[in-house]
């Protein structure tokens, strides 16, 4: 969703001048990291609620509740993509929505997997500091060709878990998406490296707003685009350590 937000085209000075008031401060980066801490402790914050209420996020007939809210939060970074302006309102709704979900997820993954959810932290701070030192150390950036394809393929990892979902519901599984095969953690790899992939291009298209002076209030649209590859990487890290760990106990 993040790829939606920010690309190629995210600071051209005919979007600036139109999606936000120009004013003399710009964007900084400790103004990105701030608002992006504050989306992600909402996040969590919802997630202790939806931890505590597993049950009712993950009980009977949660199904639809899943998409309603899936509904939702795509209307919301579709909002957010067609009026950046709305970005601090679309991103505290997503917050509060994501927090619930992932906390009642993480729950469902913990009574199956004792540990996996402390893993799973671990593993997405790991991964976000190994994009950070690709950025800043090593000085990997995404040119908009590289952002284009990027997009087509998360469209397309989005299309796939839709279809595996909707197979579901007539109890259907598909192994590569659900099942523990050496098949399905090659895949969740691959998807974990996508989404690993999608904050390092939140990174190049931040920096060039810095260089651009774009106005301030752009730091929540790219706070919001941040968050969203953050808790991508979450969840895809919590997957793939579930089926290595439905692996081993075979």
């Amino acid at each position: 969703m993040s790829r939606e937000m920010l690309n190629e085209k995210t600071w051209s000075s005919s979007t600036v001048k139109t999606a936000f008031v120009q004013k003399s401060a710009g964007m900084t980066y400790g103004g990105v990291f701030v608002k992006t801490i504050f989306f992600l402790a909402i996040t969590v914050a919802m997630a202790s609620v939806g931890w505590a209420n597993a049950d009712t996020f993950t009980g009977r007939g949660s199904g639809l509740l899943y998409l309603v809210g899936f509904m939702v939060l795509i209307g919301l970074c579709i909002a957010a993509v067609n009026n950046p302006r709305l970005a601090l309102a679309a991103g505290l709704v997503y917050a509060l929505l994501n927090g619930l979900w992932i906390g009642a997820i993480s729950r469902f993954y913990e009574e199956v997997f004792a540990g996996i959810v402390g893993l799973a932290l671990l593993g997405t701070l790991a991964v976000c500091l190994g994009v950070l030192i690709l950025f800043s150390v090593a000085g990997f950036r995404v040119t908009a060709r590289g952002a284009q394809m990027i997009s087509v393929l998360v469209l397309g990892v989005a299309l796939l878990y839709f279809a595996g979902w909707l197979l579901s519901l007539f109890g259907l599984r598909i192994d590569l998406l659900y099942g523990a095969t050496p098949g399905a953690i090659l895949l969740s790899l691959l998807i974990l490296t996508l989404a690993a992939s999608t904050l390092l291009v939140d990174l190049t298209f931040v920096e060039q707003g810095v260089r651009a002076g774009v106005p301030k209030a752009a730091e929540w649209y790219a706070a919001f685009g941040i968050l969203s590859s953050i808790v991508w990487i979450y969840l895809e890290v919590l997957r793939l350590l579930a089926r290595v760990a439905a692996a081993r106990n075979r």
